[in-house]
């Protein structure tokens, strides 16, 4: 049956690492174009909502790839300390609410003067 654990994570380990050299290549070759990946889609400009959440998302993958083998050991899936979640939640929170904020739909509330619309024009008088 120990024969049979180890031939499973060797497949596994293949699969991955298959994965990891076919992104890494088509990231190179162009087919995964980045271009606009930390811009803001609506003004082209670098955005360092988007820097950070990707940093926070990158940090916490690694976390997790780190500790595979006490996961495995334990038999239990650990995404850290608290701490470290409240961070990750954190980060992707703001870049959430940033989104909401400067949808084109929040842009028309606020230009109407808020939820109730103080503009006659949309008033229709």
């Amino acid at each position: 049956m120990e024969l049979l654990g180890r031939i499973a994570r060797a497949e596994t380990m293949l699969v991955i690492t298959g994965l990891w050299l076919a992104v890494g290549v088509f990231l190179l070759d162009g087919r995964i174009r980045t271009t606009g990946l930390l811009s803001n889609k609506a003004t082209g400009e670098f955005d360092p909502g988007r820097l950070q959440m990707l940093l926070a998302t990158l940090f916490m993958a690694g976390l997790m790839f780190a500790r595979l083998d006490e996961m495995r050991q334990h038999h239990v899936v650990s995404l850290g300390a608290s701490p470290l979640l409240y961070l990750l939640g954190g980060s992707h929170g703001i870049y959430l609410v940033r989104k909401v904020l400067q949808s084109p739909l929040a842009r028309l509330s606020l230009r109407r003067g808020g939820p109730e619309g103080n503009d006659s024009a949309v008033k229709g008088e």
